[in-house]
C-alpha cells in the first residue's frame, strides 16, 4: 500500500509511507498511520491519496481532511509531554480514522 499526503488543490507531496504484506478483513476499517519524522503537522487542509493490491485487486481512493490550529497545537503538546493521544511514542503519526 502506498499513501501519500499533499496539500489540498496541490500536486508537491508533503508525506509519504509505502507499506508491504498488510492484511485485513473485508469490509472492516483501521486507523492508518504515517510517520512524518521530525516535521510539524502544520493546520490545514489536505488530501490523502491511497493506492494498493488486494487479493490481486488494485485500489485507491483520496480523502479530503483538514486541520485546525487547535488540533496541531494538540499534537504538538502531546509530543513534547511525551503523551499517547494516537501518537507512537514521541514519533509524530498521523492517523485518519475510519468513516
Amino acid at each position: 500500500m502506498k499513501s501519500e499526503i499533499t496539500q489540498k488543490g496541490h500536486s508537491k507531496i508533503l508525506y509519504e509511507a509505502h507499506n508491504s504484506d498488510m492484511r485485513m478483513a473485508p469490509h472492516s476499517n483501521f486507523y492508518y498511520g504515517i510517520n512524518l519524522g521530525n516535521h510539524r503537522l502544520k493546520s490545514g487542509n489536505y488530501t490523502m491519496k491511497i493506492t494498493g493490491v488486494a487479493d490481486g485487486n488494485k485500489f485507491s481512493f483520496d480523502k479530503d481532511f483538514s486541520i485546525s490550529q487547535k488540533e496541531a497545537k494538540n499534537i504538538i503538546e502531546a509530543l513534547m509531554h511525551g503523551r499517547e493521544s494516537g501518537l507512537r511514542r514521541k514519533q509524530q503519526v498521523f492517523m485518519i480514522p475510519p468513516r
